[in-house]
């Protein structure tokens, strides 16, 4: 969705800021404890990838009820 004059993009803003949260939150941790960091970097893409497979499934499977439908 385009915002503003200069089409300012709010999902790519969006991704952007969940990038920098997610960099900033395992730096955070990673200075406290290194490993820590590590398994916090881990956890967190393995979340981003499964809601990235649930969000593709979900487009997917609209895309068929909508054809099937009509």
């Amino acid at each position: 969705m385009k915002v503003g004059k200069w089409g300012f993009d709010l999902e790519r803003a969006g991704v952007l800021v969940g990038l920098l949260g997610f960099l900033l939150l395992v730096v955070g941790i990673g200075c406290i404890y290194w490993p820590a960091g590590l398994v916090t970097a881990g956890a967190l893409l393995l979340a981003w990838s499964a809601m990235a497979a649930r969000a593709a499934a979900f487009e997917k499977f609209e895309a068929a009820r909508k054809h099937k439908d009509g």
